[in-house]
């Protein structure tokens, strides 16, 4: 996924591993690919940017951490994804869209949140793009 390595499906050809269509995932690493993680302006090279930052995002909220309370949100559309975690102060609401069209989603929340990905406040709806997804962080230890 970090560097955009495509779909192998030769697993096809081989008896012991046609039926496990897990193999479509598994084929071999191509290290070509994975040396152009570093060139920002490639296709894996942003592919791996954009997942590191992810991953920064993270690492800097309690919120992420396995042991947080998770629940589903009501989003109102079948097409997007609603998870609110909580822990430590920190509460999260995600949204993720598997629409091919932008969707516009309430928040349904009282406070007010922040986008980690963009740092823009919300507090009514959120946009979010086709494939995309939303992170938005409330931190209730700032409000002391």
């Amino acid at each position: 996924d970090e560097i955009g390595q495509e779909n192998d499906y030769s697993y096809h050809d081989v008896p012991l591993k046609k039926e496990d269509s897990r193999y479509l995932h598994r084929g071999a690493f191509d290290w070509e690919k994975a040396q152009m993680r570093y060139d920002k302006e490639s296709i894996e090279g942003l592919l791996f940017s954009s997942i590191r930052e992810l991953e920064d995002i993270r690492n800097e909220h309690r919120v992420f951490d396995g042991a947080a309370d998770v629940w589903l949100k009501e989003t109102g559309c079948d097409s997007v994804l609603g998870i609110g975690r909580y822990s430590d102060g920190e509460k999260l609401i995600s949204f993720f869209n598997f629409d091919s069209l932008e969707i516009t989603v309430p928040i349904s929340e009282w406070e007010s949140y922040s986008d980690l990905l963009t740092g823009e406040h919300c507090s009514e709806t959120v946009t979010i793009p086709p494939g995309g997804f939303a992170w938005l962080i409330h931190d209730f230890s700032a409000e002391a």
